[in-house]
This record gives C-alpha cells, structure tokens and sequence, in this order.
C-alpha cells in the first residue's frame, strides 16, 4: 500500500517536470494540485461528504472494483459540509447523466464544470504542472505549502467503443480517457449536424424514458461530432480523463432498477468511498513552490481554457432546448428523484 509521504523528495518543479517528461508511459495519467489536501482525496461531487475516520468493517469482496486500500464512510446530518451550490450542480450531473449515461455524462460534467464522481486527471505531466502552479498567477507564492503531482498507473481500455460508452456506475472503466470516448461518437461535418443529431438523441432519449419509466438505453448511435473540431475545446486541449473511486454500497442498492451485481451491496447504513491518495501504483511527488515556476511551463491559460469553446456552445445548445426553468424528473441508474433548479448552472 502507499503511504502518503512514499516519495520523500522535495523537488524544484524544472527537475520534477524533466523526470516526469523523461519516465512518461502510455498507462500514467497525473494531477496536480497546489497543496495536499488534509481531507481524503476524493472527487468534486463528494467533497464535505466524507467522515475523516477510516472505515474498515468490509471484505475485500465486498468493494465494488477491488482496488482501494481504504475508505471513509459518507457522512449524514450535521457532520456534512457542502460546498456553495452543491445542489444545483447535483441536480445538474443528474439531468446530464439521465441523458447521456454515466461515463458520458462525468466527461460532460467535466466540461462545464459541473461536480463529478470522477476525479480529474491528465495524460500530460505539463497540464498537471500548470494546475500545480495555477493559483499562484496572481498571488503571493504561499512558501509554507508544498505543490504535488500525483502520477496513477492506470488500465488501457481493453472495451469496444460502444461497450464503453453505453457502461453504468458497476460497470464503467476505473479510468475514462475523453478523447477515447469520444472518438467513440459518430463524426460528421459541420456543428449544425452535430447540433440536430443531439437535439434527436435528446426527443428519443425522452421518448424512451417516458414510455419505460426507466433507466433508458440510450440510442448513442444518432449522436455526431464534427471530425477534427473537438481540437478546440478545453477537455481535448486539457488531455483530460477521470478516475473512479472504489466503494462499498450499501444495501440500498439490491433494490434499485439497476441494482448492484451478487455481494457488492452488503454494508449497513451509508456508502463508503475510497480515498484515493492510498492506491496501488500511485506515486506522490512534492515540490517547492517559487516566483519561478510558472515560467517553466510552456502552456498558457487561454489555450487550456479557450473563449470560445465550440463543445461547450453545441452542448449548452443542446441542455438549454430541454431545460426549462421548473420541475424535472430524473431518471438514472441510481433511482428516480425530482428537482426544481437543475437548470440554473447551464445559464
């Protein structure tokens, strides 16, 4: 198991950036972060959720991937701290999930900054070395923090693309790549075709879902992509992928439409959610911040985070011609549930 503090250099960034560059292989993928966290590591959309015990009441069996080392139980009442407008970007990732399924859906979350269950990740050491260094543009270097990069070896997709794509929550790959998943989609020539053919993945996705009052398969073959296009938009240019923590479920969910596969739902009481800083083959690597570092690295934000960003304007396009501001039920792979405000984050 790793500790925390395995990798017991202290780099200066120039160096950690070289050797990252250097060792690269096709199976790393890496995230930056400004300082460690004193929270467990998890995804956005569970931050404030977590108990800071470590839960350890499980069999090996019992975890839904078989890969984490440890986990912390969800947290209930008053022991819950949630971000500012968690509940509109709950509502929101549902609304996307009940459309576009789960691994889609975090990939889209991504893109507008949504909350997900994925954490973020690169497949770029550079990328992962500007969001370590990010806050600081225009700041005072903090010198009492240390920035980290943590570099996850992860599995190569071994699914055919429609097997991927079409995937839920038991099922996805632990690490989603988004531009394999969306080379996935069909290409075609321009965004006004993109545009139609999400807009008639959206009437039939809905037809589905009204006429089965379930879960929907979703007819993925109608969606189009511009061939090349994607080229400028942030989570192409930000080499950008997730990786899913592992859990133990609770027993809520035998009972669900989807429900979870023989042994994998046995807990009591709430979920328990992996942190993510204790998986095998992950290496930690610390670095000193200085007035310097941004200046090592050869990425601006304007590139990583363009103005115009046709993915976004096509998929905003799409979400505001379903949305409308009121009531909407969400029908997904972990139940049916009603909200008020999914809207107001795609404004």
């Amino acid at each position: 198991m790793n500790e925390i503090l395995k990798n017991t250099n202290i780099y200066k960034l120039e160096d950690l950036i070289g050797y990252l560059l250097k060792n690269h292989k096709p199976d790393y993928v890496y995230r930056g972060q400004n300082k460690r966290w004193t929270d467990p590591l998890v995804p956005s959309l569970y931050r404030g959720m977590v108990n800071k015990n470590k839960f350890t009441d499980y069999s090996s069996q019992n975890r839904l991937y078989e890969i984490g080392n440890v986990f912390h139980e969800l947290a209930t009442g008053q022991n819950i701290n949630l971000p500012k407008n968690w509940n509109e970007r709950w509502n929101a990732n549902g609304y996307l999930k009940q459309y576009f399924g789960y691994p889609l859906s975090h990939l889209l979350s991504q893109q507008f900054g949504i909350y997900s269950e994925g954490l973020d990740v690169t497949s770029d050491p550079m990328i992962a070395a500007f969001f370590a260094t990010f806050q600081h543009i225009n700041s005072q270097i903090n010198n009492e923090e240390l920035g980290i990069i943590y570099r996850f070896k992860v599995p190569l997709f071994n699914k055919e693309p429609s097997e991927l794509i079409s995937s839920n929550f038991y099922t996805v790959n632990n690490f989603l790549d988004a531009n394999t998943v969306l080379k996935s989609i069909s290409s075609c020539s321009t965004w006004e075709e993109s545009l139609e053919s999400f807009l008639e993945f959206g009437f039939e996705t809905s037809k589905i879902l009204a006429s089965t009052n379930s879960p929907a398969i979703r007819p993925f073959h109608i969606l189009k992509l511009p061939k090349g296009v994607l080229n400028d938009s942030r989570i192409i240019r930000q080499k950008a992928g997730l990786i899913f923590p592992d859990m133990i479920l609770s027993k809520f969910y035998r009972n669900i439409k989807v429900h979870a596969p023989l042994g994998k739902a046995e807990k009591e009481g709430t979920n328990a959610i992996e942190d993510m800083q204790y998986r095998d083959n992950l290496d930690v690597f610390y670095f000193e911040h200085t007035k310097e570092d941004f200046d090592l690295i050869n990425i601006n934000k304007e590139y990583l985070f363009p103005k115009y960003d046709p993915f976004y304007v096509l998929l905003k396009s799409f979400l505001t011609s379903f949305i409308a501001p009121g009531n909407v039920i969400f029908i997904t792979e972990g139940g049916t549930f009603f909200s008020s405000d999914s809207w107001k984050l795609i404004q």
